[in-house]
């Protein structure tokens, strides 16, 4: 079965905005184009978390999942000096110096 090279398809599912703005950029930074869809449902009294899904184009999705790996795996592995460009990424996106 052939794929079409524009589809969009779902690389991952996180549980918060935060963690997928971080993952998106990281991915973005390389060369990665990823749509962040979902979160936060509006319009109640409180909100309701749901899941984020970060998607890709099928065309870059073999790269963006092996890229989307060795950024868990580094983030799971980093020492406690240097939390890795996941964390590094959402501390940039708290401070705003995301120079």
């Amino acid at each position: 079965m052939t794929h079409d090279p524009q589809a969009v398809e779902v690389l991952t599912t996180v549980a918060s905005e935060v963690e997928a703005a971080a993952l998106a950029a990281a991915l973005e930074a390389q060369g990665i184009h990823v749509r962040v869809v979902g979160g936060f449902v509006a319009g109640f009294r409180a909100e309701a978390p749901a899941d984020v899904q970060l998607l890709v184009l099928h065309a870059d999705l073999d790269r963006a999942r092996l890229a989307l790996a060795a950024l868990r795996d580094i983030d799971e592995h980093d020492d406690e000096h240097d939390a890795g460009p996941v964390d590094d990424a959402l501390d940039e996106s708290v401070d705003g110096d995301a120079d």
